[in-house]
């Protein structure tokens, strides 16, 4: 048996998970570095962190959501790096995914405003999922109302997976209570 629903055709979960495509005209604005992280910026010594924090932030105020850094995108990499006088090829994802990754992505959170989706906000989530599985909506609505929800409420969208096993457990949940009371108001033998 699945461990979540089949929320979205593969096509449409694969885009979830990838960043933002950001064209060419709308690099410069997209990943301009606020003034408040300059100073972040050039304490960061590695140019590897240097790329990847303004990656992240960039995609992140477009999209209140954090990418594994192997999706990054490769055009915007080479842009940011030529931004920022660093050759391209210097920016390994993989050296990347360190403790480093992880702080930028609460620097950025704290920076801007957003709350990062830890246990409080997943069960937040989840009961909003509970309240929107009682309307009867199909699966994939719900999925879209709880991204609309999390961007309201300002809170980092999760991974595709999160949201689709939070979704589950609310549908089953609901599943569970309808059976209880069809259960209580059922005679014996009916």
């Amino acid at each position: 048996m699945a461990t979540h629903l089949r929320i979205h055709l593969g096509k449409e979960r694969d885009l979830y998970e990838q960043p933002p495509v950001v064209p060419a005209a709308e690099q410069a604005r997209v990943f301009a570095v606020p003034a408040w992280a300059e100073p972040h910026l050039a304490r960061m010594l590695a140019p590897v962190n240097r790329v990847g924090f303004a990656l992240q932030l960039g995609y992140f105020q477009i999209s209140q959501r954090f990418y594994v850094a192997t999706r990054y995108h490769a055009a915007d990499v080479a842009f940011v790096a030529r931004q920022l006088g660093v050759a391209p090829a210097e920016f390994a994802p993989a050296r990347y995914a360190d403790a480093r990754y992880y702080a930028h992505q609460q620097l950025i959170c704290d920076q801007l405003g957003i709350g990062r989706f830890d246990a409080a906000a997943a069960e937040r989530l989840y009961q909003e999922a509970l309240r929107l599985s009682s309307q009867h909506l199909k699966p994939a609505a719900v999925f879209d109302y709880l991204v609309l929800f999390l961007h309201e409420h300002r809170l980092e969208l999760p991974t595709y997976f999160a949201l689709a096993n939070l979704i589950t457990r609310a549908l089953l949940a609901f599943e569970k209570r309808l059976l209880h009371r069809l259960q209580q108001h059922l005679q014996p033998g009916e």
